[in-house]
């Protein structure tokens, strides 16, 4: 870093960066209000009346999916689109998904 040059430390330091051109206070809020209620409808789908699919499903959500990437974040949601038979199937392990990235993310549900 340059003495007196700031630059380096605007970008080290989030709180200090600039708002996108564009952006508006609003419209941030606005987006991370989407992205909460977006993350409190699927955990609301991850009850799903079992007591072993909730276990699996709330488990996971709470624990692993903010970690998860956006695409692995979509399998989610699909995955939560099945009928409870098939969703109890193949969280239980009794049917493998042909996907192998939907094959992963069971595994990793399932060793939760």
């Amino acid at each position: 870093m340059i003495p007196g040059d700031h630059r380096s430390l605007v970008a080290a330091d989030p709180s200090r960066r600039r708002p996108t051109p564009g952006a508006t206070v609003s419209s941030l809020m606005n987006e991370e209000n989407g992205e909460r209620t977006e993350r409190a409808r699927l955990r609301w789908r991850c009850r799903r009346g079992t007591r072993e699919l909730d276990t699996l499903l709330v488990g996971f959500f709470d624990q692993r999916y903010e970690s998860l990437s956006k695409s692995d974040k979509r399998l989610f949601s699909q995955l939560l689109e099945l009928p409870d038979p098939d969703l109890h199937d193949y969280l239980l392990g009794w049917y493998e998904a042909a996907d192998p990235p939907m094959a992963r993310l069971l595994e990793r549900i399932r060793g939760l």
